[in-house]
């Protein structure tokens, strides 16, 4: 709720829906880690001083070593070899958080508009969540978006893109506002566009890696988007 404006009812009910499910998530993977550890380390015990020829490794089934040291280990989660699922790139609570937000100095407040979580929140981002929900959905409407890849982001408060190319009417961006990436970095704003009558204001930064569609900014726009496990219908 500390953001400038205030959102809707709608996107407070969505980031509460994602917090509930992140802590749930959380709790999960934390009882499954202790529950891990205790096992290995009883496994350890029994195994000092016994004959390794008869241990067998309960991940690749083979004999003379554990699960810790085991060089054939697998995912549980992507059943891909040589990690195991802490370490899986792809599971999203492993996942570098791909937030943006975007901030603006002091004397600017009433202009400033955050786009993505908070970067007080665990590595196991919110964001993450949102953007591995919704990135294999389709968005569908009346017009038709160009070919160029958009993430749909429950959390955002602003539409950005890094390409000039889908935009008309752009505008030479001279506030004073920036996008901060979730690695503290900072990129400007060069410019603001459209893509249709619906999809206006856009931020163009050319270092970004993602285009974000704001559903916060489509609703502010009048428009009504519903999410079905077909796509995005605007």
């Amino acid at each position: 709720m500390n953001r400038a404006p205030l959102p809707s009812l709608d996107i407070c009910f969505g980031e509460l829906l994602c917090e509930e499910q992140r802590l749930a998530t959380q709790a999960t993977y934390q009882q499954d880690k202790m529950l891990s550890n205790a096992v290995a380390y009883a496994t350890h015990g029994k195994c000092k001083g016994c004959d390794m020829r008869k241990v067998q490794c309960f991940s690749c089934k083979e004999y003379e070593h554990i699960d810790a040291h085991c060089v054939r280990k697998s995912c549980n989660y992507c059943n891909k070899p040589r990690h195991i699922i802490k370490e899986c790139p792809i599971r999203p609570q492993n996942c570098q958080a791909n937030a943006y937000q975007v901030t603006v100095s002091p004397s600017t407040f009433a202009n400033s508009a955050i786009v993505g979580d908070s970067s007080a929140l665990t590595p196991e981002m919110v964001q993450q969540i949102i953007i591995s929900a919704f990135s294999a959905l389709g968005l569908q409407g009346r017009g038709s978006l160009p070919s160029l890849s958009w993430l749909v982001d429950l959390g955002a408060s602003n539409h950005m893109t890094s390409s000039f190319d889908t935009l008309s009417n752009v505008r030479t961006y001279n506030g004073l506002s920036h996008i901060q990436i979730a690695n503290g970095s900072q990129l400007p704003i060069h410019a603001i566009g459209d893509v249709s009558s619906t999809f206006r204001d856009v931020f163009v930064s050319p270092e970004l890696s993602t285009s974000l569609i704001s559903v916060g900014q489509l609703i502010d726009n009048n428009c009504d988007v519903c999410f079905s496990r077909d796509g995005c219908l605007v």
